[in-house]
């Protein structure tokens, strides 16, 4: 069967700087494109295209050119050149969107690696499909709320109740797809405004709170500071977790870390 070449960003070793899993070296597979369009993005270079100038509070664009196209056995070949050992991250971009591509790619993964396990970034707009969910060890589900400047859908029914595990679903080649138990939620919060509207959709999805990371937004470690002061406390009374952005606090947002 004929593969799909998987367009990426970037590709590096480091440490998992966000979630439950922080602290954790990794290997991030930056992937070209995504459905939405944040303000706040610390890497616009992933989807904003110079073509199509999307608001951005960062001068930075990419070109198609500047994308990487690899087909299956040569990202796997990648990897292995960085690192044998420690799992992998499918980030953004939006990595839903170049599904297909990646189940390939997934394949002769964990053929080779049966142990070493994925995490995918998302944004929860769009549904798995059951070959491409059967690889996922973890998914970390950041909605965006309108701080983030995206004034079109930023939210998806389906897949966010499939996220919560309220239900199955059929996908696009006709498989079920059993409701998702191996998801967190990850909501990048700038304000109050922004968690009237996570606490929408904890009722909305029923999110357990343990499922919950808030994460402050910030590209540098003074904003980062900041918000992670007041959104603690708020972390407190309502029993969530929170996550900083380790890489923020570390390499104050550099590119491959």
């Amino acid at each position: 069967m004929a593969t799909q070449p998987i367009k990426i960003t970037e590709i590096f070793y480091s440490l998992q700087g966000e979630g439950p899993r922080l602290g954790r070296p990794s290997i991030f597979i930056r992937t070209a494109y995504c459905s939405l369009s944040c303000i706040f993005c610390d890497i616009p270079e992933a989807w904003r295209i110079e073509e199509h100038r999307a608001p951005n509070k960062f001068n930075r664009f990419a070109k198609e050119s500047d994308f990487i196209h690899l087909e299956p056995k040569e990202l796997l070949a990648k990897i292995d050149e960085l690192n044998t050992k420690c799992d992998i991250i499918l980030t953004g971009g939006e990595p839903l969107m170049q599904q297909k591509a990646f189940v390939s790619f997934l394949e002769l993964f964990h053929k080779k690696y049966p142990t070493r396990e994925v995490t995918v970034e998302t944004n929860g707009i769009h549904s798995p499909l059951r070959e491409f969910a059967e690889h996922i060890a973890l998914y970390v589900v950041s909605p965006k709320f309108k701080s983030s400047g995206n004034n079109g859908a930023r939210e998806n029914k389906k897949s966010f109740e499939w996220f919560s595990g309220k239900h199955e679903y059929t996908d696009l080649n006709g498989h079920l797809v059993p409701p998702c138990d191996r998801s967190i939620w990850k909501p990048v919060v700038c304000d109050d405004k922004d968690l009237v509207e996570f606490q929408y959709l904890i009722d909305k999805y029923n999110i357990n709170e343990t499922d919950i990371y808030c994460m402050p937004e910030g590209v540098d470690n003074e904003t980062l500071q900041k918000n992670m002061l007041w959104l603690s406390e708020v972390c407190k009374q309502k029993n969530w977790n929170m996550t900083t952005r380790l890489q923020i606090a570390i390499w104050n947002n550099k590119r491959a870390t």
